[in-house]
């Protein structure tokens, strides 16, 4: 069955029209003109070219690609899709590069690769005036998100640490550095940083100026900003392996879809 067949009523004559125009031997773009761009959606657009051109690409004629590209690249320009355009280029030119990370070839790589194409087009057809963060995540990643918190992203290691040491005080040298006291948690003596040198601890439970004592928000951590995943098995930011796989799984797709 149709995987998009979802998207109403517009799809079906589309997908007939894009197909009929991708497998003419001439640049005969009749069939798209007769439904007209007012009339067409950017998600049943993709899923129409994703469905006739790059499902099944063998059957194409390059004089007919060729027109299709062209009358993509002129629906763009009427409703203002810009952001779109490398979309539209990549899905007509057979989605390059995706075989970097899906063998097509498989049933497991198509079911992946469709199921990249449904949550896109959720993401276009969902997207606000302003942008939300997925639609950024995929066509602008770099520029969006290397200052965002991302999810299924690590713990802060630092969380670890705090969570083997048991019952001690934790706190920041002048210059930002971290270091504990045991026992009773507050300072008794002075010391320096093994870091900087600066001075830290105290005397009689009052810290050193410049000295602050991390409370119980800082000791959870702080994740790192942008895609930060060393590995798949490393644990997300208080969540379960279920809900960590699931969230990681999205991200990834997201990404290799941008």
């Amino acid at each position: 069955p149709d995987p998009f067949s979802w998207l109403g009523e517009t799809y079906e004559p589309l997908c007939g029209a894009v197909r009929s125009c991708a497998t003419q031997s001439n640049k005969n773009t009749t069939q798209l003109d007769k439904i007209g761009f007012a009339a067409i959606s950017p998600a049943v657009l993709c899923a129409s070219i994703f469905t006739q051109t790059v499902m099944e690409r063998k059957s194409l004629f390059p004089t007919g690609l060729t027109a299709l590209r062209q009358w993509v690249s002129d629906y763009v320009q009427h409703k203002k899709l810009h952001t779109l355009n490398p979309l539209f280029t990549w899905l007509c030119d057979g989605c390059p590069g995706i075989s970097k990370f899906l063998d097509t070839e498989t049933l497991d790589g198509v079911c992946i690769q469709q199921l990249a194409i449904h949550f896109l087009l959720w993401v276009i057809q969902t997207n606000s005036e302003n942008g939300s963060w997925l639609f950024y995540l995929i066509f602008e990643p770099a520029a969006s998100q290397i200052d965002s918190f991302l999810p299924s992203v690590p713990d802060d290691p630092f969380l670890e640490i705090v969570t083997a040491s048991g019952s001690v005080g934790w706190y920041l040298c002048p210059n930002g550095h971290k270091y504990s006291v045991g026992q009773c948690t507050m300072p008794m003596e002075r010391a320096k940083c093994a870091q900087c040198g600066s001075s830290i601890g105290g005397l009689n439970h009052v810290s050193v100026k410049g000295v602050r004592k991390l409370n119980e928000g800082d000791l959870r951590g702080d994740p790192q900003k942008g895609y930060d995943i060393p590995n798949n098995e490393s644990e997300c930011v208080r969540l379960t392996s279920l809900s960590c796989r699931v969230l990681r799984f999205l991200l990834h797709v997201m990404l290799m879809l941008s």
